[in-house]
């Protein structure tokens, strides 16, 4: 009885550490100050109380690829542009004083483009918006709402200032900001970007009416705390010399050998099928080529539909949807997969339990051996996968373009260098595959070499390799559930 739950404690580890391991990789790292940050669109608003008006200090700060998708608009002219995305701001902000709509009228806007990663800009806006006080009375209640772009993914934020001697009793948001107005996002995000849309305070106006902060003062300093993107920027800054571009594309395999290691990309499946299967090293292999060949097949498509199309739609709504996608696929995998393998399990059992009595000499034959003589036997049914069920696998792990990728690709056009940006995207992809399927090698052999050299000789693992498949299928369905519920909490 030891003997078996020793059996069961270590093999079940194994399959554990896949699992926690695969929960820790399906949430988002901040590496770029907020998830998906080149793809996203960031507010902030600031309400300030004085003694007559209302002010509302309004930022936009686009990131690189929406900033894309709106420069032959704003090249065309820019201050008709920067005009209509005011109008734009102002017609989607509601505001209340006492419950009385409180009319916010545009007073001022400064707009710059700073440079972004790749050689690509962005676009910061600054607004400042005002509505008369109806009254004096003390306190007065205001209501605010921003529902621009409601389906955008980005940081949204509303922040609250008493200025003068006005005085603040309540607010439901703080009265001072973390992201210094979108110019320093938090660098230890664990989850999704901030989303305020709302704010509600009760306030004093008090008896003082300051003038205005400088709005120029907003877009100083606008870069701060942006990620610098180091594969992003091979592109531009790279010296089309022999040396440069060697080095160059060097750089490139590292950082996708470095994206590899990153969260995504399915490695945890991986895992869950090499380690609960009589996976190969050549599966292992093939694993990492498939999704690495996925992922820039996937960075192709988007890079040039952007390139081609150029529309305004709102790309980072497609992360979330091509992550239910990819989970979805691992649950179906995991759930058809495993309604085999416990198939088989049951035959084998039952087949076992049939002729038990027929052959018990040739049994205790096989055990006088010592122990684990089955340890290395494959289930019916739970041998390697098919090249087709290869592919459905690891082509759900690439479903997700790297936006690094995607912005080289980008800027490689924007700078009149697409064939370079194309081979470095070859380059990071060759990394990528190479680092995938070295993990991927690395788990089939350490399976091997803990059967062989540590479970079989101090543990029967006979009958638990039977049911070790089973509980892969398992991993997998828990995985892809995992992924599907992120997808559907980041859309």
């Amino acid at each position: 009885m030891r003997t078996m739950r020793a059996r069961s404690i270590v093999q079940s580890g194994l399959l554990a550490a896949v699992v926690v391991v695969g929960v820790l990789l399906s949430f988002p790292t901040s590496a770029s100050a907020h998830p998906l940050g080149n793809f996203t669109v960031n507010r902030y608003a600031r309400i300030e109380t004085t003694s007559s008006v209302i002010r509302v200090i309004y930022v936009l700060d686009e990131a690189e690829i929406p900033t894309f998708q709106d420069q032959p608009d704003f090249d065309a002219n820019p201050d008709k542009f920067v005009d209509s995305r005011v109008a734009q701001i102002r017609n989607g902000l509601t505001m209340t004083v006492d419950g009385k709509p409180a009319a916010l009228e545009v007073k001022q806007r400064v707009y710059a483009q700073p440079a972004g990663q790749s050689g690509l800009k962005t676009l910061r806006l600054v607004a400042l918006f005002e509505t008369q006080l109806p009254s004096h009375a003390n306190p007065q209640k205001l209501e605010f709402a921003d529902a621009n772009e409601p389906d955008r993914i980005g940081w949204r934020e509303i922040v609250t200032k008493a200025t003068g001697n006005s005085t603040i009793a309540s607010s439901s948001v703080p009265t001072k900001d973390i992201s210094n107005e979108l110019r320093a996002y938090p660098k230890n995000l664990i989850q999704a970007p901030l989303n305020e849309r709302s704010a509600s305070m009760i306030f004093d106006p008090g008896a003082v009416t300051p003038p205005p902060p400088p709005l120029n003062d907003g877009l100083q300093l606008a870069t701060t705390g942006r990620a610098n993107d180091g594969f992003g920027n091979l592109v531009g800054k790279t010296t089309l010399t022999l040396g440069g571009v060697v080095l160059a594309l060097a750089l490139a395999f590292v950082f996708g050998a470095g994206h590899a290691l990153g969260p995504g990309h399915g490695k945890s499946v991986m895992a869950a099928y090499l380690v609960g299967t009589r996976g190969r090293p050549i599966d292992a292999v093939w694993l990492g080529l498939i999704v690495a060949l996925m992922h820039t097949g996937s960075v192709l498509i988007l890079g040039f539909g952007l390139l081609l199309l150029n529309t305004t739609t709102d790309l980072s709504r497609l992360y979330p949807v091509l992550t239910v996608l990819s989970g979805v696929v691992v649950l179906l995998f995991g759930a058809v997969l495993g309604q085999s393998r416990l198939r088989s399990l049951l035959a084998v059992r039952r087949q076992s339990a049939a002729h038990q009595h027929v052959h018990q000499h040739e049994h205790d034959h096989e055990h006088s051996h010592g122990f684990g003589s089955h340890s290395h036997a494959i289930p019916a049914g739970v041998a390697p996968l098919s090249r087709k069920g290869l592919f459905v696998l690891a082509a759900s792990g690439g479903l997700l373009p790297s936006p690094s990728a995607i912005i080289v690709l980008v800027s490689s056009a924007s700078l009149g260098r697409l064939p370079f940006g194309l081979v470095l995207v070859g380059v990071f992809s060759v990394g990528l595959a190479a680092t995938l399927s070295a993990v991927g090698v690395s788990l089939v052999y350490g399976r091997n070499f803990l059967s062989r050299h540590f479970l079989s000789k101090h543990i029967d693992t006979s009958a638990f390799v039977n049911v070790l498949p089973v509980l892969s299928s398992a991993a997998l369905v828990i995985l892809g559930s995992i992924v599907i519920a992120h997808g559907i909490e980041t859309y």
